[in-house]
């Protein structure tokens, strides 16, 4: 697995990102070509489109970028409250029953209700030709072992991620319906060359391999994709610690807006913004006020104080010290490493109990 621009072997333009010849490259003239789109876009919808046409009619008289951005915003509420009102599809879909071939929910984590998004042919084809991009940009060629954590079910992400995998050639172990400890197993039996999930099930299934007594950075797995939470660049140094891999990202929306990471700027340990690999440092304690300590918190720094395993980076991972609490003083993470060992310059989940 490699992640390389100039790869000759790439089914698309990895450089420039385009599966077609006719996308243009330089700046400009990606504006202008993008700019040209929408609008042709916004004149249909403003035309024929019965949940569209009320907010789009009329339309500005010219054509520049600001009278594009003058146009009104669609809002969560109102795709949803057009759901509702004409199910389960809404008014903004103008797809034959025989031209659907995938429907995509959003969530509802935002406790507003669910989006719902039907997609043609073209409308798929798009969704997993920009998904493969970055799936090759983080190194997946055909044959790569990708163990996909994600549910492939009716949110997009699941279901994008699997077929632009495939696209690419990629072996998927689409473990996403499986309890953790049966992730832990699937992995541990057929390996994995770049592993899939959220921020945080990446750091669950870290832990779930140290109570099952697996190594992460012993499975080979070479690249981490991350999408769907905020962290911090300490905890990114940490999960590359952990798993002895470099770690990717994709954000992403199911209205399909989807951005990579650029292999060329990935992020790389010491640009990670956490403590350098080195050292002989160590995790001294957790910087919450005396009066939070709980007695099991005491009891379990000072065993991380403590440990006799002094060929590991002890990190804590108490009640709330997920991917966003990593960087905050709550915790003040140190290393505990044995200089010369290789061991020392990786780090060791500890979940607390």
């Amino acid at each position: 697995m490699r992640a390389d621009l100039n790869d000759a072997d790439s089914p698309f333009d990895p450089v420039a990102a385009r599966w077609r010849t006719e996308t243009p490259t330089t700046a400009d003239e990606l504006l202008a070509w993008q700019l040209a789109r929408v609008w042709e876009i916004a004149e249909r919808l403003a035309v024929d489109n019965p949940f569209y046409k009320p907010l789009l009619a009329p339309l500005p008289a010219g054509r520049s970028a600001a009278d594009f951005r003058s146009l009104p915003v669609t809002t969560k509420d109102a795709v949803v409250a057009d759901c509702r009102a004409h199910p389960p599809y809404g008014a903004r879909s103008q797809c034959r029953p025989d031209e659907i071939r995938t429907v995509v929910e959003t969530s509802g984590t935002s406790g507003k209700g669910r989006e719902i998004y039907v997609m043609n042919d073209a409308d798929e084809e798009a969704a997993i030709a920009m998904e493969a991009c970055g799936f090759w940009w983080a190194g997946v060629r055909p044959g790569s072992r990708v163990l996909l954590t994600l549910p492939v079910g009716m949110t997009a992400a699941g279901h994008w991620y699997y077929e632009g995998l495939r696209r690419l050639g990629a072996n998927v172990l689409s473990v996403g319906a499986y309890p953790t400890q049966k992730k832990v197993e699937m992995l541990a039996r057929y390996g994995a060359d770049l592993v899939v999930g959220t921020p945080t099930y990446v750091q669950r299934l870290a832990v779930a391999c140290e109570e099952e007594g697996v190594d992460p950075a012993a499975l080979g797995v070479q690249a981490l994709i991350v999408a769907g939470e905020a962290y911090g660049a300490g905890w990114v140094q940490m999960m590359q610690q952990v798993w002895g891999a470099t770690l990717y990202e994709q954000w992403g929306c199911t209205e399909r807006a989807v951005a990579w990471t650029c292999p060329g700027r990935r992020l790389a340990r010491r640009e990670a913004g956490g403590p350098a690999l080195p050292g002989r440092d160590r995790l001294l304690r957790s910087a919450r006020p005396a009066d939070e300590r709980t007695r099991r918190g005491r009891r379990n720094r000072r065993a991380f104080h403590h440990a006799s395993d002094r060929h590991r980076l002890a990190v804590a991972a108490l009640r709330d010290a997920g991917p966003r609490a990593v960087d905050r003083p709550r915790l003040l993470l140190v290393r505990e490493a044995a200089r010369g060992h290789p061991g020392g310059q990786r780090a060791a989940l500890r979940r607390h109990a």
